[in-house]
């Protein structure tokens, strides 16, 4: 009787805390709770399903590992702005390299905004903070677990330590990563933002201006209404890949553990039925005997064979051609080149180098840019103050994927009528203060014919001038 009523309490106080529209999606399966003694928490139920894909598929593991790794290793440089409306225009000018990444004069038309409106800061607290964010991470490690889990979860939660007194009050000293399975969020609807947050094994709320939620975009509604979890880029794969992986490796590890297929030898003038186990043994043992010592041995045999194939191998069931195309799905949903992955066959994209290209540009930096994006806000934006602003980004010069063809560049400057100097410029060098190194060269690849010989050639009846010299010399 006693266990009926905490029943019955736990279900009315469940319904009491969900959101109209969550109970059918717990229904459903597509959301899960936990009842903490104290409320109902209810949450993704797929985050736990997701974080074991991501650590026991290797195929996931591996492009999001590539990923990640693109994302944590790019320095960030940091900026103090000196030009509020220049800044904002940088700021468009990005966003507009981001979606077209290889627009050369774009590209250069960026560099010169960055220059009007920000002054590079070589040193401050904010690159000693995101240098090393806590005692147990380095910048790496945590831009690395931020990358990672926003893409297998959705959702970011960090933690920052601010000073609670003194004139640098408010100021971020330490970064964070909350555990994402557990977290729970109070007093966030659909038009107002988290009051405060709450982890497991924690006992005091966190309050929300110490917490950085980072999330993707999410068109479920059963989520967005109860807790605005972002959407897991493993949620196309769901049916697509994680279950035919899983049935393709049970399918490998079975015909490994079959042998692949067998070829079962038996006298061809009689039925195989009329073999007794003993026979077939002595058969295979007596064949085993005449070929040990070498692959490929041939043997003699008095007796007629016939044989029958039992199995199938990895050929057969098309697993190296359903890895090659779950692989590519992946790829698909990460917005990187399958080239980059994979063992290098030949294909018409077998440009490794252009395929990194188009793997950092579609794949990568957008959700760096994301992630800085929220840095910005939440991180830099302590600091800031009415005198002076911020503002942190990734060096993307770190990528040598993303540098200019050199090679290509001196061919386009070839037939250009440049001065030496301009060329220097052109490639990074200081100028030269020789007088000659300012006059324009002219491209001479291409020259008229006539430079080389008369305009006038001679019509063959002009006088010998050397014949006539001599004749009057032995005169």
């Amino acid at each position: 009787m006693g266990r009926r009523i905490m029943l019955k309490e736990l279900r009315t106080k469940l319904a009491t805390a969900l959101m109209p529209g969550t109970l059918p999606a717990l229904r459903s399966g597509r959301l899960n709770f936990i009842w903490t003694g104290r409320q109902v928490q209810v949450l993704p139920a797929d985050v736990a399903t997701y974080v074991r894909a991501y650590t026991e598929d290797d195929m996931i593991f591996s492009v999001q590992d590539w990923k990640s790794q693109k994302i944590a290793a790019a320095p960030p440089m940091l900026f103090q702005v000196k030009d509020k409306v220049k800044f904002r225009q940088y700021r468009e000018l990005s966003r507009k390299c981001l979606e077209q990444p290889n627009d050369r004069i774009l590209g250069i038309a960026r560099k010169a905004a960055r220059e009007a409106a920000l002054e590079p800061v070589d040193r401050h607290y904010i690159l000693d903070v995101l240098e090393r964010p806590n005692p147990m991470q380095t910048r790496v490690q945590l831009m690395y677990a931020l990358a990672t889990m926003l893409d297998v979860v959705g959702t970011v939660f960090v933690y920052g330590n601010k000073l609670d007194t003194g004139v640098n009050k408010g100021q971020v000293r330490e970064l964070w990563r909350l555990p994402e399975l557990g977290m729970m969020v109070e007093g966030m609807g659909l038009m107002s933002g988290p009051t405060v947050f709450r982890a497991l094994g924690l006992r005091e709320a966190i309050p929300a201006d110490r917490v950085m939620m980072l999330k993707s975009f999410n068109p479920l509604a059963e989520i967005n209404a109860q807790w605005h979890w972002g959407l897991s880029r493993l949620e196309p794969l769901r049916k697509s890949v994680l279950t035919k992986h899983a049935e393709a490796n049970a399918a490998e590890a079975e015909a490994f553990q079959n042998r692949g297929a067998r070829k079962l030898v038996f006298p061809k003038g009689g039925n195989i039925d009329d073999l007794d186990v003993k026979q077939v043994k002595e058969v295979q043992e007596h064949l085993d005997a005449k070929l040990s010592g070498g692959y490929g041995k041939v043997i003699a045999n008095s007796m007629e064979l016939g044989s029958i194939d039992v199995g199938s191998t990895l050929v057969d069931l098309n697993i190296i051609e359903s890895y090659d195309a779950m692989l590519e799905k992946v790829c698909a949903v990460y917005h990187t080149r399958k080239e980059v992955h994979s063992s290098g066959k030949q294909s018409t994209f077998n440009n490794l180098t252009e395929a990194r290209k188009s793997s950092l540009t579609d794949g990568v930096l957008p959700d760096q840019a994301l992630i800085y994006d929220y840095l910005n806000a939440f991180f830099v934006a302590s600091y800031n103050t009415e005198r002076e602003q911020y503002h942190l980004e990734p060096d993307l010069d770190y990528y040598p994927e993303l540098q200019e063809d050199n090679e290509r560049k001196a061919k386009y400057l070839d037939h250009l009528a440049l001065t030496e100097n301009q060329r220097l410029e052109a490639f990074g060098y200081e100028p030269h203060d020789h007088p000659m190194m300012n006059v324009p060269m002219v491209p001479a690849g291409r020259t008229p014919v006539t430079d080389f010989v008369p305009t006038d050639p001679p019509s063959g009846n002009e006088p010998d001038t050397e014949e006539e010299d001599v004749y009057e010399e032995e005169a």
